[in-house]
């Protein structure tokens, strides 16, 4: 999802709990996709971190015991991962944000198949290329 609005152009931020980018994808897209995210100018990414608050446009993150403010310019998208925990995605579904909450993958009920992922993934990142 982050790699489909990366390359159309799109601000992407990437805020994860764990302590590496996409622990559960294989290996192609450890090979191919993560790297690229990694190093596109457009994507901002921070690992091991917690969203504690969400505005009209920061959020608010902790990591390492430190909280901070960061930019979040575009709309607010949820990947739970191979995890099936609903947490943040409720909690992001109860704020509203300006530009949406879009669940993705596994998130959005799609199935836990990769290739249902990747079509949630495409769907969603159509949608939001056609409001942006």
């Amino acid at each position: 999802m982050a790699d489909h609005l990366a390359t159309t152009g799109t601000t992407v931020v990437l805020v994860g709990s764990q302590t590496t980018l996409a622990p559960e994808v294989g290996r192609r897209a450890k090979i191919l996709t993560v790297p690229r995210l990694e190093h596109h100018p457009s994507v901002r990414i921070v690992l091991d971190a917690d969203v504690t608050e969400l505005e009209e446009r920061p959020v608010r993150i902790r990591t390492a015991g430190t909280e901070e403010w960061i930019d979040a310019p575009g709309p607010l998208l949820v990947s739970q991962g191979t995890v099936p925990d609903t947490r943040l995605l409720d909690a992001c579904l109860r704020r509203r944000p300006r530009l949406g909450v879009y669940p993705v993958g596994a998130a959005d009920e799609a199935g836990t198949s990769l290739n249902q992922c990747f079509a949630s993934a495409e769907q969603t990142a159509r949608t939001l290329r056609s409001r942006l």
